[in-house]
């Protein structure tokens, strides 16, 4: 009888902790997939949010400068190490690579084959990224990345913002903020940041507009909108802008 009593005890400790393993499985799992999003938030929250310049009364907010390669990167890691690379929400975020190299002369987002194996190559590299205005990407991807801005932001944040990219009006209501810099397109993004002043407005790149529109860039002084069908074979970019609803 001791025995066979002995036996249930076993059996039940055994179960009992492959209960508790698999616990703890889930418990990493949903651990670090909350880590992830939440790194990405934070780096997202230090770089392009700080540089957002309000355009309406505390309420409406639009980014101080065009997205930049980096930013869109590191969104794609994220979505690749959460869903896998072959899944369709990462494949879906790939830019045109054959437009990205002409524009940039090296492969997206950097020539991997100089950096491979050199650390501080690397993150020169890398650094570099947050310099340059993010190209080669259709309306629908730039749709897309706010879309999942909006998704991952609004899980660390007390109030909600809605993102989008800017209206024909947004453009219009920036334009007193704007520094008109007069720059050919694809110049380096601005190193020192203002929420005062709105940088690449008129000049740089040409952007997306949520109504369809383009914003044609390069040397412009002045804001000049386009069908897409008449904006021609230039790198077009995009920036977003948000709307603060303070959560009930």
């Amino acid at each position: 009888m001791f025995i066979v009593k002995k036996h249930n005890i076993m059996e039940n400790f055994k179960v009992e902790r492959n209960i508790v393993h698999y616990i703890l499985i889930a418990i990493l799992s949903v651990s670090f997939c909350f880590k992830l999003n939440h790194v990405f938030a934070q780096k997202v929250m230090r770089s392009n949010h700080y540089f957002s310049v309000n355009i309406e009364e505390n309420k409406s907010f639009i980014l101080g400068e065009e997205v930049d390669v980096g930013d869109y990167y590191d969104l794609m890691l994220m979505i690749k190490t959460k869903y896998g690379k072959d899944s369709e929400q990462y494949r879906f975020l790939i830019p045109d690579t054959v437009k990205y190299r002409m524009w940039y002369g090296f492969s997206f987002p950097f020539p991997m084959s100089e950096i491979k194996g050199r650390g501080d190559r690397r993150q020169r590299y890398l650094r570099q990224l947050r310099k340059l205005p993010m190209v080669a990407i259709s309306y629908e991807q730039a749709v897309a990345y706010c879309q999942w801005q909006d998704s991952i932001i609004n899980r660390f944040s007390k109030s909600y913002r809605q993102y989008s990219l800017p209206t024909k009006a947004d453009y219009e209501m920036s334009l007193k903020k704007a520094k008109i810099t007069a720059r050919k397109s694809l110049s380096t993004l601005q190193v020192k940041h203002t929420r005062k002043r709105i940088f690449g407005l008129t000049d740089n790149i040409a952007e997306y507009t949520q109504d369809g529109m383009i914003v044609l860039g390069d040397e412009n002084t002045a804001l000049k909108f386009v069908d897409v069908k008449d904006v021609g074979n230039v790198p077009i970019g995009f920036r977003y802008k948000y709307k603060v609803v303070i959560k009930k």
